[in-house]
C-alpha cells in the first residue's frame, strides 16, 4: 500500500480509496476532487543526472505533497513520476488552491546536485467535471495532457475550456501520444 521510495500511497491504494471517497461524496453530496501531477521532464534528469539523482527528485516530490496537503487528503505515487492526489470535501476553487500549492512548492525547491524542478497539474471535481470514478480520473489526466502539451509547470482544470470537445479530439489523434 505504501511506495518504498516517497513514503506515500501505492496505485492499487489511490484507486480503492477514492472509490470509497466517491461513494461517501455522493452519499452526503459533498464534492470531492482529483489532483494528477506529473513532475516535469523526469527523463532528462534521470539521463542528465543518474537515477540517483531522478530518485531524490520524486523522494522530494513527497515530501512536498506531504507537507502541502491536509492531514485527510491522500497522495499517492501512481507510477514513474506520475502523482495523484485525492481531496474529499474539496470544491472547484479548493480544489485549485491545493494544486497551485504543490505546483509553486515544487517550483521554488532545488534539489542538491539537480537544481530546481517544476511539476504540472490537471484537476478534476465531482460532481462539477465529472460522475464517477473512471470519468473523474479522464478528465483530470486530460487537464494534466493539456498542463504538458501547453508548456508544463502549470495547473489546467477540467472544464476550464482548454479541455473542450475539440481538445479532446486532438489528444487522442495526436500522432505523439
Amino acid at each position: 500500500m505504501t511506495d518504498w521510495l516517497t513514503g506515500l500511497k501505492n496505485h492499487g491504494y489511490f484507486f480503492d480509496r477514492l472509490s470509497e471517497e466517491l461513494e461517501r461524496s455522493r452519499r452526503y453530496a459533498r464534492p470531492l476532487a482529483v489532483i494528477m501531477a506529473d513532475l516535469d521532464d523526469f527523463k532528462a534528469i534521470n539521463d542528465a543526472f543518474g537515477h540517483s539523482s531522478g530518485d531524490a527528485a520524486l523522494r522530494t516530490v513527497g515530501e512536498i505533497f506531504h507537507h502541502q496537503l491536509r492531514e485527510v487528503d491522500v497522495a499517492c505515487r501512481v507510477g514513474g513520476e506520475e502523482f495523484d492526489v485525492i481531496l474529499p470535501e474539496t470544491g472547484v476553487d479548493g480544489a485549485h488552491r491545493a494544486a497551485e500549492r504543490l505546483r509553486t512548492a515544487a517550483e521554488s525547491t532545488t534539489i542538491p546536485g539537480v537544481g530546481s524542478i517544476t511539476i504540472s497539474l490537471g484537476v478534476a471535481v465531482f460532481p462539477d467535471h465529472a460522475d464517477g470514478r473512471g470519468l473523474l480520473v479522464e478528465r483530470a489526466d486530460q487537464a494534466l495532457y493539456v498542463a504538458k502539451h501547453d508548456g508544463k509547470n502549470l495547473t489546467v482544470m477540467a472544464g476550464d475550456g482548454q479541455v473542450e470537445d475539440e481538445r479532446r479530439l486532438a489528444i487522442r489523434t495526436d500522432p505523439l501520444t
